[in-house]
């Protein structure tokens, strides 16, 4: 998948002041509109190291209602979450109606960054992040996952930039420089996690993120698009659900609970001889 993906889009700044103006603003009237019809919003922001999440949801939170939404950036567990199952401390970020969490990193961090011994102890990470994909889209939630890509030599200029200043160097660390040289082996494992943890209840979009411009008009476009669609949906549900569906019908009329025989039963002797029985092997 980011094989063919071209992350060298650019956009010049005349193009761009003139697209993300009118932006804001159509992005500031979508979220009052999902906030009044009650749809929760889930905007995640994953991709390499220094590919400009940070950066990219500073622009975008700038077009928001303040009161509308909150920022969360996921770094690894801290000592109550490990204690805990390793989905819980993104069930309780989940937003309320109308709500709109944005997250720098995510329960993706599993795949990508699998280093940590709990984000490993999921039985099947992809399976798992599915499921609870799934279930918060049938509750609702309106989930706008956001993949930003960049080319080996740009997260290499980045990397050396920002290592090269006393006041950014802690920003980086030694996984994201082994990330760099082995780009290529990199590459593959996070194109695979896309293709897998791609569905309809949740696409993927892919950012071209070498320049921060383009970057943000994509953005932009890509979370007022699915929030438009989002609503559209929720204001003419006949228009997304088919008519003529039925239940089906079972061709066996005999339930479970019919073939159960309520009348069995047990002497007071026999009951306390596999009372006693029972409570020996508990």
């Amino acid at each position: 998948m980011l094989k063919k993906v071209d992350a060298t889009l650019k956009l010049k700044r005349n193009e761009y002041k003139a697209q993300i103006d009118d932006l804001t603003l159509k992005i500031g009237d979508v979220q009052r509109r999902c906030k009044d019809a009650n749809i929760p919003v889930m905007i995640l922001l994953e991709g390499w190291s220094v590919a400009g999440k940070g950066s990219r949801i500073r622009t975008l939170i700038r077009a928001l209602d303040p009161r509308g939404f909150e920022v969360f950036t996921i770094h690894k567990p801290n000592e109550d979450e490990r204690l805990r199952p390793y989905m819980w401390r993104f069930w309780k970020r989940t937003p309320a109606n109308g709500k709109i969490h944005v997250f720098d990193r995510s329960w993706y961090r599993a795949l990508m960054r699998g280093h940590d011994k709990h984000e490993m102890e999921l039985a099947n990470p992809i399976k798992d992040v599915l499921s609870f994909e799934r279930t918060l889209a049938d509750s609702g939630v309106l989930i706008i996952k956001l993949f930003l890509h960049v080319t080996v030599k740009e997260q290499r200029r980045r990397l050396k930039s920002l290592a090269d200043s006393p006041e950014t160097a802690w920003r980086i660390n030694e996984d994201d420089w082994v990330q760099n040289c082995r780009y290529d082996e990199v590459l593959n494992t996070f194109s695979k996690m896309l293709e897998d943890s791609d569905h309809d209840a949740a696409h993927w979009t892919v950012i071209e993120a070498n320049n921060g411009r383009f970057a943000d008009v994509k953005i932009y476009r890509t979370v007022l698009e699915a929030m438009e669609r989002a609503l559209d949906a929720k204001e003419n549900p006949d228009n997304n659900v088919p008519k003529d569906i039925k239940l089906p019908v079972g061709t066996n009329s005999t339930s479970t609970l019919s073939a159960v025989n309520l009348n069995r039963s047990l002497e007071r002797d026999e009951y306390s001889e596999r009372l006693r029985t029972a409570q020996n092997e508990i």
